[in-house]
């Protein structure tokens, strides 16, 4: 769903360009002696600034794809993870294997050691509170991590060595990878997200030189130059801009 801001910063660009060209209409008689508020710059910052969306646009794009992505190279991981478990079971790995290859898919699961317990006030508070500390680690990178350390398990047990192709120390290696790589592939392009975004918000809302600020300024010489009662003003007066930021 698209956000309210980012929907404000595509109205000025849209309420920019109803604006130049109400001004270039107005002929000889738009004539203000700031260059920032002259025509030929009005349609630089329209320019620049449109090419700032599309490039934001594009990087975008490439985001999503990159967290769908991962999304499908850890689900991959999800789920095959009770295989693994009943795989290591079959072949009889020893207890303290199999202990070790539970805890971590626990982990990769997110799942807790224990059940959550309230922890009961004092008598007669009317009420017992739970205050639990957070135990998901399903974070990219820590998910990363622990089945990085289940593969390494695995490939420490001569014992497991499985027929399934995908079941194999070697597949699993690959499928780590293929963690790795979509996740680094989506903190790169985030990079590139924030550094579009922050591109485009600054051509709109620069103090000034910014978008934004050369649009009110236009308003305000033609309020000067026309009067507050003027056909001119009475058309752009209505063209709203403001600071999505």
């Amino acid at each position: 769903m698209t956000s309210t801001s980012e929907t404000g910063h595509a109205i000025n660009l849209a309420n920019f360009k109803q604006l130049t060209l109400l001004t270039a209409s107005f002929g000889s008689r738009y004539n203000p002696v700031p260059d920032r508020l002259k025509i030929n710059n009005l349609d630089i910052v329209f320019a620049s600034t449109t090419s700032a969306f599309e490039v934001l646009n594009t990087v975008n794009g490439h985001y999503l794809t990159g967290i769908s992505n991962r999304e499908a190279a850890f689900e991959a991981v999800k789920k095959i993870l009770s295989r693994i478990y009943k795989t290591a079971e079959i072949l009889s790995l020893n207890p303290s294997a199999l202990k070790a290859i539970k805890e971590l898919i626990r982990k990769l699961r997110g799942e807790r050691a224990v059940a959550k317990k309230a922890q009961g006030g004092n008598a007669g508070d009317g009420a017992s509170k739970a205050v639990y500390r957070s135990v998901s680690q399903l974070s990219f990178d820590q998910r990363i991590e622990h089945f990085s350390e289940l593969v390494a398990l695995l490939q420490g047990l001569p014992e497991y060595a499985p027929n399934e192709a995908d079941l194999t120390v070697a597949h699993l290696g690959a499928l780590l990878e293929n963690m790795r790589a979509t996740n680094l592939a989506v903190v790169d392009a985030h990079i590139l997200l924030t550094n579009a975004r922050n591109s485009r918000n600054h051509l709109l809302y620069a103090a000034e030189t910014g978008l934004v600020d050369v649009a009110l300024d236009v308003k305000k010489y033609i309020l000067a130059a026309f009067g507050a009662g003027s056909d001119e003003y009475e058309e752009v007066k209505k063209i709203t801009f403001r600071k999505n930021i």
